[in-house]
């Protein structure tokens, strides 16, 4: 299945599998409500194979939020495109469910809609803030769309459209926060190891560093231990921070960490969902961030011991 659905991605179709993939909806459901309110239409390829288009897909996302929110699909089926369209804008207006806000996302993503992927995103930052729409809703909506990217449904244009519209408005938010380099500041270097790209959550972890007043010095990708180590050297460091994005075990994290322990006596931070929790050191205190929230927590804590 996934090498015919590679083939026709490239004329923007998809097959009924992705269609459940994306939109939540059984292919079952989705056979019914073709047969019985002609929702949607499926075309055929030379071959006989069923598939469905960019418009049909948007349509069925849109039928799918409204029914999801009580509408009734024998209504909705004779509804306009137009009218549709109204139905969905009002619901989001209304309706602050995180649900309503990723279906959108979901659908300027699919047609490559950068000015509505933004616009929709902006409207979220308004009414929760940016720190809030990225936890809540833009790190679950990556995620979705990490597995749909694995699963074929999507392509890795959608995903590297996506990643590059975040990283701007990330850069664009980190830019508009001053460096206020405090007396005593603890200096903090992110950065990620080859083979790790996780910079959307590095830049976010850098922007909360920022905003607590550290001097924040961000290396991004790729970044050598040798390098880490040149660093210190020239500008002693009091916590390294990085992200993995995938699993570690604890000789894979000591194998990063134990060089450093005959020269650097602070922190070493890291985030990641499969990584260790505890690891004890020598010189060097380990850290697992598991959340914004809790990053917040030993930032402040740092704050305080530096005032001492």
């Amino acid at each position: 299945m996934h090498t015919n659905t590679f083939v026709y991605k490239y004329m923007s179709t998809y097959s009924i599998s992705d269609l459940e993939q994306l939109s939540g909806i059984k292919a079952h459901t989705i056979r019914m409500w073709e047969r019985r309110y002609r929702i949607i239409e499926p075309r055929r390829t030379p071959t006989n194979i069923r598939y469905y288009s960019d418009e049909e897909l948007k349509k069925l996302l849109n039928v799918a939020l409204l029914v999801q929110h009580g509408f009734k699909i024998s209504l909705v089926s004779q509804m306009q495109p137009d009218d549709l369209n109204r139905e969905v804008m009002a619901l989001c207006r209304l309706n602050d469910s995180l649900e309503v806000h990723m279906d959108q996302l979901l659908s300027a993503m699919l047609a490559f809609d950068g000015r509505a992927f933004l616009s929709h995103l902006n409207g979220v930052i308004d009414h929760r803030g940016f720190e809030a729409m990225v936890e809540s809703l833009l790190f679950p909506f990556l995620q979705r769309v990490d597995l749909l990217w694995q699963t074929g449904a999507i392509v890795s244009a959608h995903e590297q459209f996506v990643s590059n519209l975040v990283r701007q408005k990330m850069c664009e938010v980190i830019g508009g926060v001053p460096s206020l380099h405090l007396p005593n500041t603890a200096r903090i270097v992110f950065f990620l190891t080859p083979g790790h790209e996780s910079e959307l959550q590095l830049l976010f972890y850098s922007l909360l560093a920022r905003k607590s007043g550290l001097e924040v010095i961000y290396l991004g990708h790729a970044v050598s231990v040798d390098d880490l180590r040149r660093l210190h050297q020239t500008r002693p460091v009091d916590v390294f921070f990085t992200c993995f994005s995938k699993m570690m075990e604890p000789d894979d994290i000591a194998g990063l960490i134990t060089p450093f322990e005959g020269e650097f006596q602070g922190m070493f931070w890291v985030a990641g969902d499969k990584v260790p929790d505890v690891l004890v050191f020598d010189r060097i205190q380990y850290r697992h961030i598991t959340s914004g929230s809790s990053f917040r927590m030993v930032l402040s804590d740092l704050m305080l011991n530096m005032e001492f």
